[in-house]
């Protein structure tokens, strides 16, 4: 059984993380430059990532476009939902989400679903993002 509020916390603490070095320019990769904007694959990517390095086990990567063209990511796990970006949306004011109710996600049919296991596949650009995020949210208190 998944500790969705220890789970969620840590989302909290990295997103704050990743928005910190985004807006102070400290991260290499492009994808975060107007966080959360056009930011949310990757994101969703090094959050399943971090979860899983603090013992939360695997979280599933999902995608998807809407009916107007919009593409989003975010985390899954036991039926659970956490989305660090969703706030870029005009109808979600929630920085981070942590839902076990899918109907705001259901919107975006489904691209991609995968465990993301790791970053293996990503550039060494957001590797080394990954590393200096994980870095500054474990001494987030």
């Amino acid at each position: 059984m998944t500790d969705i509020q220890g789970a969620g916390d840590l989302a909290v603490r990295f997103r704050n993380a990743i928005e910190a070095a985004a807006t102070e320019g400290r991260l290499e990769s492009h994808h975060f430059d107007n966080f959360p904007r056009g930011a949310c694959g990757p994101s969703a990517r090094i959050l399943g990532q971090y979860l899983q390095d603090r013992g939360f086990s695997v979280w599933d990567y999902r995608s998807g476009v809407d009916a107007d063209g919009q593409t989003h990511a975010w985390v899954e796990q036991e039926g659970w939902i956490i989305d660090i970006t969703a706030c870029q949306f005009e109808d979600v004011d929630e920085a981070v989400v942590v839902t076990k109710d899918d109907s705001w996600h259901r919107r975006f049919a489904r691209m991609a679903s995968y465990p993301y296991a790791d970053l293996s596949a990503d550039g060494p650009a957001l590797r080394r993002d990954y590393r200096l995020l994980v870095t500054e949210a474990d001494a987030l208190d």
